[in-house]
């Protein structure tokens, strides 16, 4: 009894310790990799022809390339004529809206539902992400490492030795760009720079 005792909680520390080591991989926070997920988010697009509100959901009638159906998406304003980028969600047969009194044949439910500019833009990023999206140098900009931090040019110098690890920088905001992909994305400079990277 006391040898099985021991096997369960030696299976139950192993168990634990793995799912430490999994959710502190998980953090890891790389640009291309969260580029890469962005940019995997919405795969399809598909043209607004038709919108109607009810309560919590929107329901639009979409064209994807010839494909008409109608989907439910987070109540929201939308465009008509305007593309939109989507994700494929959940289809449902003999929908009923009783908000609207209507059943449709069939309803596509999607939560993921972005301006296709946007979508496209986040693509761009990805093939150069910092190259893409650094801003212009701002003169001026003189700001002292935090303790135990890393200058910017620092960081590029060192970017494989660094690769995967966390660092402290300290910089003047300069741009943020807010809601790409559900996303806010800030840029910051130091006054330092390396073949080219300041941002």
């Amino acid at each position: 009894m006391r040898f099985l005792l021991i096997i369960a909680l030696a299976v139950t520390f192993l168990s634990s310790c793995n799912q430490q080591t999994n959710n502190t991989a998980d953090n890891t926070n790389k640009l291309d990799e969260v580029m890469d997920q962005l940019s995997s988010v919405n795969d399809r697009e598909a043209k607004v022809l038709e919108a109607t509100d009810a309560g919590t959901y929107t329901y639009v009638k979409l064209d994807d390339k010839g494909k008409i159906f109608w989907a439910a998406i987070t109540a929201r304003q939308v465009e008509i004529g305007k593309t939109y980028a989507y994700e494929e969600g959940m289809m449902m047969k003999n929908f009923e809206s009783k908000q609207l009194g209507k059943v449709w044949d069939s309803v596509m439910f999607i939560q993921n539902f972005s301006d296709a500019k946007a979508v496209h833009a986040a693509s761009i990023a990805k093939s150069e992400p910092h190259q893409h999206t650094k801003t212009a140098p701002l003169g001026g900009i003189n700001v002292e490492p935090a303790a135990n931090g890393k200058t910017i040019a620092g960081i590029y110098d060192n970017s494989k030795a660094l690769s995967g690890s966390k660092v402290i920088v300290r910089g003047q905001v300069v741009k943020i760009s807010e809601s790409i992909m559900r996303k806010n994305w800030i840029h910051i400079q130091d006054g330092t720079e390396s073949n080219g990277n300041y941002d």
